[in-house]
């Protein structure tokens, strides 16, 4: 769900209150995370399954592969961010997930 809120950019500080403690809240939301990046790679893979058949990808389906790309860029940066924040002895819940023109330049 946060993860979600985040990709569709309906996150918002406060939003999801959580019952855990801080430790296990941080951890919950980082699951999340991981958790949204395998439905992502599993959908990707199963559409590079699909043009492996030899009859390719048609639009749709290409233009969905590219936005799982960005969604991925944008989750793996969130992610990053988070852990970054949580070392430095920062909120990683201040972690803001970055726009696509910006992820989406992100060296591979």
């Amino acid at each position: 769900m946060y993860v979600r809120a985040c990709i569709l950019g309906q996150w918002r500080p406060g939003r999801y209150p959580g019952v855990r403690s801080v430790n296990e809240d941080m951890e919950m939301k980082d699951q999340s995370i991981f958790e949204r990046i395998n439905e992502l790679a599993a959908e990707e893979e199963e559409l590079w399954r699909i043009a492996s058949d030899g009859n390719g990808l048609e639009g749709t389906q290409e233009q969905r592969l590219e936005e799982i790309k960005v969604q991925l860029d944008q989750c793996y940066d969130l992610l990053h961010q988070r852990r970054a924040r949580r070392a430095a002895g920062l909120d990683p819940d201040e972690a803001e997930l970055r726009q696509r023109s910006v992820v989406e330049h992100y060296q591979q």
